[in-house]
């Protein structure tokens, strides 16, 4: 799944932004806190542990491929995540 990260932000959140989920986490992309970040809002979210989920590629970048551990399809990740 494609995932934009907005790190830094004043609070958590997630959007659509056309076809990309946009990701908004509290921690400063400074030695991979905002990923780490990123990885528990989702999981959070989604009610799935942390292990279930990891970021592929775009570690510094803030446009991010995340793989899902689970066997959901696009629409019941958006449905968790209640987009």
């Amino acid at each position: 799944m494609r995932i934009k990260v907005e790190p830094s932000s004043k609070g958590y959140g997630v959007k659509l932004l056309g076809d990309k989920i946009v990701v908004m986490v509290k921690e400063d992309p400074v030695q991979g806190k905002a990923n780490e970040d990123l990885i528990r809002f989702l999981c959070k979210k989604m009610d799935i542990p942390e292990s279930k989920v990891r970021v592929v590629s775009g570690i510094k970048s803030r446009n991010k491929l995340v793989e899902i551990l689970e066997d959901f399809t696009l629409e019941e990740v958006k449905r968790r995540l209640e987009l």
